[in-house]
């Protein structure tokens, strides 16, 4: 078992009752990892975690496009044979496909790498995406996400999703950041993990039965140690900040 699933697995437990098990779940459909046009944005690998969480990735930018539940409608024979997708069910967030996400800082003026998308693979039945940014001076950086379904206690009305991220070596210079949003977050603990962040920003909605909030923070990544974002996404946040306003 590497370092980074082990760290993974021992700081998800106290996360809401959240925990990441070391055997996967079951994943709601069979090959549960493949490229489309995801609702007609070309180039996205999906993976699909559990039926309560499907990932969108845009292999472009090597930057999560959407996040949603429910499932897929395939519309191959619409498009002519080409594989083609649209989605169906709740969608939790979904992001503009951006390489500027990615960032070195502290080495002048903040440079943004070329994201290369290098395949996915799976480790003991769970996800493993690699990306290689590419700097103006001709050094290489291998990524590799590990993206997971977080088991909740209470599952009806929202899903976890925990996101291990490695480098196998830190920039020449400078500090490698990703750049990410999530929200509207609904308690204090919807979003955590073991990560240092910058430039974080916190923008609260108001509503009769109290707030949320919604995140943007660049996430840093290190060879030292491995940076984990742990997320929970609302399907009814109205339903879910009124349970909250009652405990």
């Amino acid at each position: 078992m590497t370092f980074l699933r082990i760290l993974s697995y021992l700081s998800l437990a106290w996360l809401l009752g959240a925990a990441v098990s070391e055997d996967p779940v079951p994943r709601p459909v069979d090959p549960w990892m493949f490229y489309t046009i995801l609702d007609e944005q070309p180039g996205i690998l999906v993976v699909a975690l559990h039926e309560n969480l499907w990932l969108g990735y845009d292999t472009a930018s090597c930057t999560l496009h959407k996040v949603w539940r429910g499932g897929l409608l395939d519309t191959a024979q619409a498009a002519g044979g080409a594989s083609q997708s649209l989605t169906y069910g709740f969608t939790y967030n979904t992001f503009a496909p951006d390489p500027a996400r990615w960032r070195l800082t502290g080495a002048g003026p903040t440079q943004h790498p070329d994201p290369i998308f290098k395949g996915f693979a799976m480790e003991d039945g769970h996800a493993v995406l690699s990306y290689e940014l590419v700097f103006s001076d001709g050094q290489r950086l291998l990524v590799e996400e590990r993206p997971e379904y977080m088991e909740l206690k209470r599952a009806d009305n929202r899903a976890g999703l925990s996101r291990a991220f490695s480098i196998q070596a830190d920039p020449a210079k400078g500090k490698l950041s990703l750049r990410q949003d999530y929200g509207p977050l609904v308690w204090g603990k919807d979003l955590a993990g073991k990560a240092k962040w910058t430039n974080e920003s916190k923008s609260k909605r108001f509503y009769d039965w109290g707030t949320t909030y919604d995140f943007t923070g660049d996430m840093y990544l290190s060879a030292k140690k491995a940076a984990l974002v742990e997320a929970v996404f609302t399907v009814d946040v109205e339903q879910e900040g009124r349970r909250r306003s009652s405990n």
